[in-house]
């Protein structure tokens, strides 16, 4: 039986995290915030999905994608200032832009009430 890793552990409980935005960064990120600071700092020079997992070792390009999605929309909403950074939509995921900004545009509403309204 093989051990039981972070990477096995998120795709058990987020199976879906390549078809599904979960707007929530920690997920893209090995489960921790501990690789923000890196990531961001990778964004900001420019790195490719392929360099930044290799660099911050995660497994899936679209960790990368989704993680540098939830970036977007913080910087686009104002919520994070990061005067030296910039990023775009990955276009890997422009296509679903519409489901991701309602998903993104319901993050801080609670399930219970959205299934009661």
């Amino acid at each position: 039986m093989a051990p039981v890793t972070a990477i096995s552990a998120h795709d058990f409980l987020y199976g879906d995290r390549h078809k599904k935005f979960y707007p929530d960064i920690k997920i893209y990120l090995g489960g921790t915030l501990g690789p923000l600071p890196a990531f961001i700092a990778l964004l900001e020079q420019g790195k490719s999905a392929k360099e930044i997992c290799e660099e911050l070792k995660l497994a899936y390009r679209g960790d990368v994608w989704f993680a540098t999605l939830l970036v977007y929309f913080h910087i686009r909403d104002g919520l994070v200032e990061l005067p030296n950074l910039s990023v775009d939509i990955p276009p890997e995921l422009a296509d679903q832009m519409d489901e991701y900004e309602r998903i993104w545009q319901r993050r801080h509403i609670p399930p219970d009430f959205v299934t009661r309204h």
